[in-house]
């Protein structure tokens, strides 16, 4: 069975999509594993850039907050869907800080990758990610393409793919369709 981490960084579900998701997950189950992590109901402390996860710690933030089991479960995934409403033309905060605490699944040393310097990996395998943007206001996903490409050199960085990036405007079908495919 294929894992999935799903990393919620909604706010407040103003869409509905929340209780979408979690019935999309529930049709899901026999063929997939999920675990999902709401943002805004966890203790996760900002980077602070002391590169100790590098340095000081190899691979371990010296926060030892909530962060910690999400990136267990990223590594151990197939697939990490992070989902987060368009905010100032961004991802939420809850994502952004949540992403940054990414770094210490790489090395701090840098490699050549199709000739563009990279960071080392730190372990064998990485997943895929996908991108949800959730907003009941369509004008926002303009913005869609200009997070897709921040989102690709993250995964690029992570030597993965971003897989897609769905918007959504509280339905969970365009996210469905994609890990079906997948």
């Amino acid at each position: 069975m294929k894992r999935i981490t799903i990393v919620n960084g909604i706010q407040e579900d103003v869409t509905g999509f929340e209780k979408s998701l979690d019935r999309m997950m529930e049709r899901l189950r026999n063929r997939m594993v999920f675990e999902c992590f709401r943002l805004r109901e966890m203790n996760i402390s900002y980077c602070c850039g002391c590169l100790g996860c590098w340095v000081k710690s190899p691979g371990k933030c010296l926060y030892k907050d909530d962060m910690v089991s999400i990136l267990k479960s990223v590594i151990r995934s197939d697939l990490v869907i992070l989902i987060s409403p368009v905010v100032m033309g961004f991802v939420s905060p809850l994502i952004k800080k949540a992403t940054d605490r990414f770094i210490p699944l790489i090395h701090p040393y840098i490699t050549i990758v199709r000739g563009e310097c990279h960071h080392k990996k730190r372990y064998g395998r990485y997943p895929y990610l996908g991108l949800v943007l959730v907003d009941k206001e369509s004008d926002s996903m303009n913005d869609s393409e200009l997070i897709t490409a921040v989102y690709k050199r993250a995964a690029l960085n992570l030597r993965s793919r971003l897989l897609f990036t769905v918007c959504s405007n509280g339905s969970t079908e365009g996210l469905e369709h994609e890990i079906d495919d997948f």
